[in-house]
């Protein structure tokens, strides 16, 4: 499994690899020779984000993303034009990071191989974004079928490359029993802010399932983010993900939990109240249908 190209249109940055080397990789690999070239061209503000949705749309997988904490306004642009169909610019900011486009070619292994190959390819695509010249590094984990696309390194004010603590890195406990999934979620988030200093809320959140769910999850000291997959995979319905956003204006984070085929996942954290039974994250109170 080869890359076959990618451009940075922000950077002019343009690799390339003959197809047939890549077949003949393929090949090598023992891999088919009847892999299917497939192609994604992205031009988004969260590149990374948008590539995970495609992949997930077209392939059997489950794709987690996290924004890493943007620090600057030099990071944002303004997105009212975009996503507020007011138009109305008095209303409170709306900011989304300066992204980029990509164009990434590979090679799709068939069924029997997508749940060896994927990661590998998710892989492949972030070692190029980071050629591009992107303020992150992302890595790759995996854990309970999920492929987690998380932020490693950020460049700091010197420009150089800095190791970055993930929100949901954070080593938490919290109760599980007799609690509905949304109520679960709300409390993980209330700890994740208590143990980081961070501001996390949700953003937006499929209310039903996660309010007809009640699993069991094993909350007593573990990495929110395992907590947080343990927990979507044992809600009933459609496979859920998440994709953690962060508004480099507002300095906050927006927890958005996505089925995996949904065909378009947002990407700015919009300016908004809390949402009725969505937890203050700094007083952890509920906001309800009355107040």
């Amino acid at each position: 499994m080869k890359l076959t190209r990618v451009v940075f249109a922000k950077n002019k940055v343009l690799l390339r690899t003959a197809m047939a080397s890549a077949l003949a990789a393929n090949a090598a690999n023992g891999q088919s020779a009847s892999s299917v070239g497939l192609s994604l061209s992205i031009d988004d503000p969260r590149p990374v984000a948008a590539a995970a949705m495609v992949l997930m749309s077209r392939h059997d997988l489950v794709i987690t993303y996290e924004d890493a904490a943007y620090v600057g306004d030099s990071d944002a642009v303004d997105a009212i034009s975009q996503v507020r169909s007011d138009r109305n610019v008095s209303s409170a900011a709306v900011s989304v990071p300066v992204g980029g486009r990509m164009d990434f070619e590979y090679f799709a292994p068939g069924e029997a191989g997508e749940s060896t190959a994927m990661p590998a390819i998710v892989r492949t695509f972030l070692d190029y974004h980071a050629l591009g010249g992107a303020a992150v590094r992302f890595r790759v984990s995996e854990s309970g079928g999920y492929i987690h696309i998380v932020p490693g390194q950020v460049r700091d004010s010197t420009g150089s490359w800095a190791p970055y603590q993930p929100v949901l890195d954070a080593r938490v406990t919290i109760e599980s029993a007799g609690r509905n999934a949304l109520e679960i979620i709300q409390d993980l988030l209330v700890a994740i802010n208590t143990a980081t200093g961070s501001t996390v809320v949700i953003g937006t959140a499929p209310i039903n399932p996660l309010l007809q769910s009640r699993p069991p999850v094993d909350g007593d000291n573990r990495v929110a983010r395992e907590i947080l997959a343990d927990l979507l995979s044992r809600v009933d319905g459609v496979p859920l993900t998440w994709m953690l956003f962060h508004d480099p204006r507002q300095r906050m984070f927006a927890l958005n939990v996505l089925p995996a085929k949904m065909p378009d996942l947002p990407t700015h954290v919009p300016a908004r109240d809390a949402l009725p039974g969505e937890a203050d994250p700094a007083t952890a109170r509920v906001r309800t249908g009355t107040d």
